[in-house]
């Protein structure tokens, strides 16, 4: 709408989003061998001299098809002997089975802005507007999607029995949709001396992008509807999340003669602050040119960015400067779960410049 002086623009986006997922983070199957042939010298395995180390002459195999007691230095992929497994299972549903990671999510955006460019006098513009937008929090159509859900009143940065109480569980959304986002924005156009050969223009505004994919979509690999497990030799390393699961269902890794001495497997969880915000990016920018003897052109800018919300990964299912040696039962805070995947809005950034 044009008002001789003023231009007035109102106008708004509704979108509809769809993403297909279908990531399973532990098919195939990874394994970790010690090294590639190890050969027996009779000493160090009860393998016959010169033969290739395997757990059916090594003595870590044990009756009931589980192996116990393995050393990393034996371990061989020649011997088909791996030290470490990582896969994933449906711990809904008896074994063998096949962790489903498909998933299908749905988003809502809606924005609405209004803008106005006022020529306030024959040497001055000015332009001013606003903008809101939100961004929805995705869905699944199937509602298979978990998130922790008993943080309420307690803060999982600094609290540790916060740390320990928390739980993944079924949910409708990984976080509560913010609807605050209004993005000021204002600009200026001055002509000094009228004669165009002077000019100070400037400008700031507030500008909200959704929180990016990679953030939300991981908690797919979350229980109960899928899970990502370790068979270590190391059994102190894992928690007992689906112990009753894996005994009552018999879970087995798929290579022959390998599977956990104690099935005690853990579960990372990738979760994130329940009220996360939209990360927003402040602009501002100042600047100044002269023009002299016809085309010679001097300018002096000066420009920035601030980022707001900006989202990091954090682990607070730990303790600072603990070793990784083999000791650590009854260390972590939450006895559940392994590592935490952890999103949340903690960070901040500032960028300047000032050139000619």
């Amino acid at each position: 709408m044009d008002r001789g002086t003023a231009r007035l623009e109102i106008g708004g986006s509704a979108n509809y989003g769809i993403l297909y997922r279908n990531w399973d983070l532990g098919l195939p199957s990874q394994y970790e061998f010690g090294e590639l042939t190890a050969i027996s010298d009779g000493v160090n395995s009860t393998c016959a001299v010169g033969a290739v180390i395997k757990p059916s002459c090594d003595g870590t195999l044990q009756p009931d098809g589980t192996i116990a007691n393995v050393s990393a230095g034996n371990a061989n992929f020649t011997g088909d002997y791996p030290y470490f497994q990582e896969t994933s299972i449906d711990p809904r549903i008896a074994a063998p089975n096949k962790a489903n990671a498909y998933r299908h999510y749905t988003t809502h955006d809606y924005s609405v802005f209004v803008q106005d460019d006022w020529k306030v006098a024959t040497r001055l513009t000015v332009n001013v507007g606003l903008r809101w937008e939100r961004f929805g929090a995705p869905s699944e159509a199937h509602g298979i999607i978990a998130q922790f859900t008993n943080l309420s009143g307690c803060n999982i940065a600094t609290d540790r029995a916060c740390i320990g109480a928390a739980r993944v569980n079924p949910v409708g959304r990984m976080w509560n949709t913010y609807n605050k986002d209004f993005g000021p924005r204002v600009g200026f156009a001055w002509d000094v001396k009228g004669d165009g050969k002077m000019a100070v223009r400037g400008g700031f505004g507030i500008f909200y992008d959704r929180i990016f994919d990679n953030i939300w979509s991981n908690g797919a690999w979350n229980p109960p509807f899928y899970a990502l497990l370790d068979f270590t030799r190391r059994d102190v390393e894992m928690p007992s999340l689906l112990e009753s699961c894996i005994h009552r269902r018999g879970v087995r890794p798929r290579r022959p003669e390998w599977s956990h001495s104690v099935p005690r497997e853990g579960v990372s969880v990738r979760t994130m602050d329940v009220n996360m915000h939209d990360s927003s990016s402040q602009n501002f920018y100042l600047g100044v040119e002269r023009q002299f003897f016809g085309s010679f052109l001097l300018s002096a800018k000066y420009q920035g960015s601030m980022g707001r919300h900006l989202p990091m990964l954090e682990n607070y299912n730990r303790t600072d400067g603990q070793a990784y040696n083999g000791t650590l039962a009854n260390v972590r805070p939450n006895p559940v779960y392994t590592g935490f995947n952890y999103r949340s809005n903690s960070v901040s950034s500032n960028y300047t410049r000032a050139y000619r």
